[in-house]
């Protein structure tokens, strides 16, 4: 490779992330434009860079199901109850008002019986397409320190692609807990979603 081939790819490279910051910081102004409380935690830790990208977890996964089947199966408590947690945890307390402004919370029940409970508000809900909801961090691990997950939903053949967005995280250390548990918690989605 030539030294002016390389320095295209470079310059291609420092193109693409500021592309990924620019949006990225177009999404967070127009997020605390609706919801100035949540500035908590964008001033100092939702500034769009490389280092907040790497404590975000993006994970995709494809599921032999339609998108309103696995939109279901994110909205309705019943379901959620079945999948949400790691292997071996189980899900309690669950509330769902599945509308724009409407509060979600749960508890995740270790085996050793430790709890962990989340709650928050739900921002965007596209029926068969996707989900924004704000946690608030409630409890351990995260104690306050606020996330956003967002979640898309996109026909794949006759399965759905989804596509997990959850940060910013205080740590990468943390990230990739979370990561490890919505990894495990997606394996159990699957095994019910190929029950249907």
């Amino acid at each position: 490779m030539t030294t002016t081939e390389r320095i295209k790819d470079t310059l291609g490279a420092a193109a693409g992330k500021l592309k990924h910051v620019a949006q990225t910081a177009a999404e967070t102004v127009k997020l605390v434009a609706r919801h100035p409380e949540d500035l908590v935690n964008v001033v100092k830790e939702n500034l769009p860079n490389v280092a907040t990208a790497a404590r975000t977890v993006i994970l995709e996964r494809t599921f032999a199901a339609a998108p309103s089947l696995v939109f279901k199966a994110w909205t309705d408590p019943e379901i959620v109850g079945r999948w949400w947690g790691p292997e071996g945890f189980t899900t309690t307390d669950i509330e769902m008002d599945v509308r724009v402004a409407g509060r979600w919370s749960n508890t995740m029940v270790a085996r050793d019986g430790k709890r962990y409970p989340s709650a928050g508000e739900y921002r965007e809900v596209l029926p068969a397409a996707g989900l924004v909801m704000f946690d608030e961090g409630k409890g351990e691990p995260m104690n306050g320190h606020a996330t956003k997950i967002e979640v898309t939903f996109e026909p794949a053949g006759a399965g759905t692609k989804m596509r997990l967005v959850h940060g910013v995280f205080k740590t990468v250390e943390m990230r990739d807990e979370c990561k490890q548990g919505w990894s495990s918690s997606f394996d159990r989605l699957a095994r019910l979603l190929d029950e249907k």
